[in-house]
């Protein structure tokens, strides 16, 4: 098999479904040592169709976790691998199969039933924000998968819930707040009915965050955003009777 930036149906089907059968085989200890560290179950690697990929000579592949990502219908289409090690030189961090990112958003799948039962999403960054905050019981969560967010994204999202809550990373060098500005902005010009940014600490992600504190916190800090919402509706509405 080539080393290339993108894969055929049949070939990512076949890398998808080996790696998921690696990662609880004997050859899979590697990464399933990596996931007890990130604090992931097997139901978890099960729900998600999480694989490990060992040293095959293809090296954008080889001794990674192996996250493929589906579109609504159950369909694979697109891989992502991250690496298992804390080398830095091992590069790079993460490799992503070249698709449309703006058709797609991650966890969407398994997600999508229970957005409908919350009435609202909660839009994480990254893939393993959202398989953390899925095996911690909040299941309304997808995840943007480093890409910015799209027109594409919220009509799918429209078609489900009505509110939107932004959890981006609080990092100190704000690249978590500038995509969620981004996000803010498109949201704005689409007319979206509800959204929201709720803020994490600084220094925490969603993964981290759940990890530590618990699904009863992070859903204090959604709920508490959620709230503002609310307020902020009400303004409008006071507003708006004391024009007339």
């Amino acid at each position: 098999m080539l080393n290339r930036s993108k894969f055929d149906d049949d070939e990512r089907r076949n890398i998808i479904d080996t790696a998921h059968h690696t990662l609880f085989a004997e050859d899979g200890l590697k990464g399933r040592n990596f996931l007890v560290s990130r604090g992931i179950s097997k139901e978890t690697a099960k729900d998600f169709k999480l694989g490990y990929c060992p040293d095959i000579g293809l090296t954008h592949l080889s001794n990674r976790i192996i996250i493929p990502c589906f579109d609504v219908y159950g369909n694979a289409v697109a891989i992502s691998a991250r690496k298992t090690t804390h080398d830095d030189s091992e590069k790079p961090h993460w490799w992503n199969e070249v698709f449309n990112k703006k058709k797609h958003l991650f966890g969407f799948r398994q997600a999508y039933p229970h957005i409908i039962e919350k009435g609202y999403v909660i839009i994480v960054e990254g893939q393993f924000d959202v398989t953390s905050l899925f095996q911690y019981g909040v299941k309304n969560v997808v995840g943007l998968m480093g890409s910015s967010f799209s027109s594409r994204r919220l009509s799918l999202l429209r078609a489900f819930c009505k509110t939107i809550v932004i959890l981006m990373d609080e990092d100190p060098n704000q690249s978590g707040q500038k995509a969620a500005k981004k996000m803010w902005e498109v949201l704005n010009s689409f007319k979206f009915p509800e959204y929201v940014i709720a803020k994490l600490p600084v220094g925490y992600d969603p993964d981290l965050y759940i990890r530590e504190k618990g699904a009863k916190e992070l859903l204090r800090v959604v709920d508490k955003a959620r709230k503002d919402i609310i307020i902020n509706s009400h303004d409008e509405l006071r507003k708006t009777i004391e024009r007339l």
